[in-house]
Parts: structure tokens; sequence; C-alpha cells
């Protein structure tokens, strides 16, 4: 990891200033008179978060800083309907924070559905910076209507809540997975240790792909509506690794086939907690997957006769050609996916 990524994954970014303003320089601001280098700058605002009533909500900013020094971040809430400016956002929330560059919200309630959240800046020479404001809109946990959105979730990850199916490549390898009691973001979470095989040989690679589906996360567009898009979220971290990381993505079943979405696929690299997924999953963004590892140009039906479909997640690793073996584990907690319908 370059230190860019580093420290955009810890939500601070170092800049270099602009010429002839440095941390303590001045500038000419064209009015004649010099004034002060600004410090800092989000680079990242929070972004609006939809989450299942009873899930939890992450919002998160990058800070841009010309100071080596700590950049101190406060979070502040306001209630739906109150006017924007009439909020006091000077007044920490209550909210959990999990660091100074993330807050986390949970478990959420219908009564949260509105809230806004916005991060407060503060650096070493006194100079403070609020973010924009980020909406938090929280979702039935059943459907509300014959035409709302349908959310399934999961922050607790009970063993027996989740299915494991594994797909193999080349000299493939195995899978373990187990709950753990603590250290989620927060509380339990899932553990997921992937052990890929060393390539046999020089012209070929191994591959594993483990499929992980939650029970009763089903929906039945024949029954309920045709789905119009999927909003995934889920939060990762990579625990200890082989010198490797470890791919996810959101994965789905329908007719006994998988799929999974290639525009949600993205890699765990991070040592700490952080948001991974997409929203307005279509499914032109899926693939059918196959238990060589192979892919298919196939698509899961979203009509309005499409079969129910089954949700969970995705995990991938492979060697290069000729590669070695090599272990990497990997940790999954608030899980979530959104059904949107047709209207």
């Amino acid at each position: 990891m370059n230190l860019i990524s580093k420290w955009f994954s810890m939500g601070l970014v170092l800049v270099a200033g602009v010429a002839g303003c440095g941390p303590t320089d001045h500038q000419d601001a064209g009015c004649g008179f010099p004034v002060a280098c600004p410090q800092i700058a989000f680079v990242e605002h929070p972004k609006d978060v939809t989450v299942v009533e009873g899930g939890t909500a992450l919002f998160q900013v990058v800070v841009s800083s010309v100071s080596a020094n700590p950049v101190r971040v406060t979070w502040s809430a306001c209630n739906a309907g109150v006017p924007i400016d009439a909020c006091d956002w000077d007044a920490p929330t209550g909210s959990q924070a999990t660091s100074a560059f993330s807050l986390t919200v949970g478990p959420v309630n219908a009564s949260m559905n509105g809230r806004r959240y916005r991060a407060t800046a503060l650096a070493d020479d006194g100079q403070v910076l609020r973010s924009l404001a980020a909406t938090l809109t929280v979702l039935a946990a059943t459907a509300p209507g014959p035409l709302g959105p349908v959310g399934f979730n999961d922050g607790d990850f009970a063993a027996g809540d989740w299915t494991l199916t594994t797909y193999l490549g080349g000299n493939g390898g195995t899978v373990q997975v187990a709950p753990v009691a603590s250290g989620g973001h927060p509380g339990s979470y899932r553990s997921i240790l992937h052990q890929v095989n060393a390539a046999a040989d020089p012209a070929s690679t191994s591959r594993l792909f483990s499929l992980h589906f939650k029970s009763g996360a089903t929906y039945d567009p024949a029954a309920s509506g045709a789905i119009v898009a999927i909003d995934y979220a889920q939060e990762s971290r990579l625990i200890s690794t082989g010198g490797s990381q470890q791919a996810t993505s959101l994965a789905l079943r329908q007719a006994g086939q998988t799929f999974y979405a290639t525009r949600a696929y993205q890699t765990i690299s991070e040592a700490d907690w952080a948001a991974k997924g997409m929203t307005g999953l279509l499914a032109t963004d899926f693939v059918a997957l196959m238990p060589d590892t192979s892919e298919t140009a196939l698509y899961p039906d979203f009509s309005a006769t499409g079969q129910p479909i089954q949700f969970g997640f995705l995990r991938a690793n492979s060697t290069s050609l000729g590669g070695g073996g090599y272990a990497v584990e990997t940790g999954i907690d608030n899980w979530s996916v959104v059904v949107r319908r047709a209207p």
C-alpha cells in the first residue's frame, strides 16, 4: 500500500502547500492584504447513507492538511425537520465515534430517519472547518407497502444464519469461517480464512471463491415486484495476510445459478474496518459464476417473472501463473442489501 492510500484509509491526506504557502505562510487574497493559508480541507465529505432498521450506518470523511500535526474531527447530528441553519452543529453527537474520521451510528431505528450528520475539523493553528451534511435514511425491516424498498441486513453473523459454498479453480484451496464474538464494528463479526494452494505448474493458477448466503435473505420478484436496482453495503477488514489481499462483492443465487456483481468487486486491504459496497446495481452489473470459477455472460432475472433470489457475499483469492500458496484472513460486519422495486 502506498502512503497516499494509507493516509486515505486513515482519513487524513498530507498535501504540499501551494507555492509560497506553508503552514505558517500567508497569501495575498487579491484584496490588498495577506490572509492565512488554509491548513485543512475536506477532500471527501460524508455521504448520504441508507440502512435497514436495526442496521448500522457509517459516515466517513477524508481531510487534507499541510501540517503533519494531528487534525481533530468531531461529529454532530440534527434531527429531521429542523432547518439546517437552526441546528446546533457545535453539540457533539452521542453516537459511537470509531475514529476521528468516521462515525458509526447504530443500531438505527425509525425515529432516526432523516437525521443529518456533519463533521467538524480543527487544525493545530485553530482553523475550524465544517463538512457538508449527510442524511441518514432508515428503511423498515419489512416493506411498508407493495412497492416500497425491501431490506436485509446482518451485524451479528450467528453461525446458523449463513451457508458456505466453495468454488475452486486450478489447484484450489480451502476455506474456514467462524463467528467472532468481539472486535467487530461493533460487536461480533464473521471471519473468513482462505488457504490458497500453490499452482500446480508454471503455466497454471490456483483460484478460490467462497460464497456466503444469508438464510432468509430471499426476494421473490414474481410475488413482490420487479427489481429496479440493488444497493449493497458491508464493512470489511484485513486481519492477517501472507502478502496478499482479498476481493469481495455482492453475491446472489437464482434458479440454482450463482452470480456476483462485477461493478461492486472491491479489494480488502485495510487493517481497520472500512466500508465497501455499491448502489444502483442493475442485472447487467452481474455475471454468472461457475463452480470452476469461470464466468459466463448470463444475468439474473430482475423482472416480475423472475424466480426467487437469495443474497449473500463473495470472497475471492488466486495465485499468479506458477505462484506459491498463501493464507489470508478477513472479517465482515454490517452486511446490508436494499432491493429497490419498480413503481
